[in-house]
C-alpha cells in the first residue's frame, strides 16, 4: 500500500494497493460500501502517472532533494550546537527528531518559536506522558530551502537562549 499525498500532492487523497485473489476481493468490496464518491479523473491521472514511470522517477528526485535537506539541516544543528543535543535523522521519513537538554521544555520553547514565526512538533504530542518535554519533532519538507534554513536558524538561537 502506498498513500500519494504527500509525495505527490498535498491533496490527492489517493493510495495505491498491490494485492489480488481474495484480499483483493475484500477490499473491493469494503471500498464500494464506504466510499461511493471517489474522484475517477484524480484516479486516472494517477493511475497514467504510475504506468508511465514518471513516479518512480519523480520518487528519486524527490529522494535526492529531501536527502540534501536533511543532510543541511542535520549539518547546521551539529555545528552551531554540537553535543549539547541529540539528533535522530530519519532513514526516509520527512522529519528530524532533537532530544534537548532535559532543563528545555519543548512547549514553552514552541510559543516563543511562535512568536518568531517558528514552529515544530513537541514531542509531547506524539508520547502520553510529558516524560519526553525535551524532544521536538522538526519538518523539513513543506517549507520553502529559504525558510527551511530562516527558520532552522531561528530555532537553533533559541535553543542555545534556553540553554
Amino acid at each position: 500500500m502506498k498513500g500519494l499525498t504527500k509525495t505527490l500532492s498535498p491533496g490527492c487523497r489517493i493510495a495505491a494497493v498491490h494485492a489480488s485473489g481474495m484480499i483483493l476481493d475484500k477490499l473491493i468490496a469494503s471500498k464500494v460500501s464506504i466510499d461511493i464518491a471517489s474522484p475517477l479523473l484524480t484516479q486516472r491521472a494517477v493511475l497514467a502517472f504510475i504506468r508511465s514511470r514518471k513516479l518512480k522517477d519523480h520518487y528519486e528526485k524527490l529522494r535526492i532533494a529531501l536527502e540534501v535537506r536533511r543532510d543541511r539541516i542535520v549539518a547546521a544543528f551539529k555545528e552551531r550546537l554540537g553535543d549539547r543535543i541529540q539528533l535522530q535523522p530519519p532513514h526516509g521519513g520527512l522529519n528530524l527528531w532533537i532530544q534537548l537538554p532535559e532543563t528545555i521544555n519543548t512547549e514553552e520553547l514552541l510559543v516563543k518559536g511562535l512568536s518568531q514565526n517558528v514552529s515544530f512538533l513537541p514531542g509531547t504530542a506524539c508520547y502520553t506522558s510529558h516524560y519526553n518535554q525535551q524532544f521536538l519533532r522538526l519538518s523539513f519538507s513543506a517549507v520553502s530551502d529559504h525558510d527551511l534554513d530562516e527558520g532552522v536558524d531561528r530555532l537553533i538561537q533559541l535553543i542555545k537562549n534556553e540553554m
